[in-house]
């Protein structure tokens, strides 16, 4: 099996963040996030990159965290297949003014709208993302450094959207930033109110 990519993008003609996954040309899935969901979502993700990263729990909500640097372009490559195995570094891209947003070769041809969005704790340093849409599920496994880099994507996804989506909601008062939750699960369905479980 062919090295697994993963890329975060926004695309302004769709007005969705856009999470492209795959081996290859061939076999690239795109899935579609909503502003609502990706509104729903952000808060979730500060708490959880709170809990896990005492870069985070120093900073909290009065400097969030630096964004990757723009240079880093193109896709990044890991060594699983898609569903199974550890996701490459996400890198975020801008849209593209063609009818394909991605660039050539077209990676994916449908957009998968995403109806659920888990994020699942197994303990340790071990997490999945799974993204559910009508009829097709993509499951990533991901260590902590990895989340850690696709929050930083998104943040930058998100800060280009310019969706007025508040990014230091959910990070916790220096205060109480000692105090990490234990539980660091997200369950997003687009039908009800996001639910965090911390």
């Amino acid at each position: 099996m062919g090295d697994q990519k993963f890329q975060l993008r926004y695309s302004a003609s769709e007005d969705r963040v856009l999470i492209i996954s795959g081996t290859g040309a061939d076999d690239m899935r795109c899935f579609a996030l909503t502003r609502r969901m990706v509104g729903q979502l952000w808060p979730g993700m500060n708490k959880v990159i709170s809990a896990i990263s005492p870069r985070m729990r120093q900073i909290g909500a009065d400097a969030p965290p630096a964004a990757p640097p723009p240079a880093a372009a193109g896709p990044a490559a890991g060594n699983a297949a898609p569903g199974a195995g550890p996701a490459a570094l996400p890198v975020p891209q801008p849209d593209l003014p063609a009818d394909n947003p991605f660039g050539a070769p077209p990676p994916a041809r449908e957009r998968h709208l995403v109806r659920k969005l888990q994020l699942i704790d197994h303990g340790g340093n071990t997490r999945q993302l799974v993204l559910t849409a009508a009829g097709t599920e993509l499951r990533v496994p991901l260590d902590s450094q990895q989340l850690i880099q696709i929050y930083e994507a998104l943040r930058v996804v998100i800060e280009r959207a310019d969706w007025g989506i508040d990014l230091d909601a959910g990070l916790p008062a220096a205060a109480t930033a000692s105090q990490p939750p234990l539980d660091t699960n997200i369950d997003i369905t687009s039908e009800s109110p996001s639910r965090y479980r911390h």
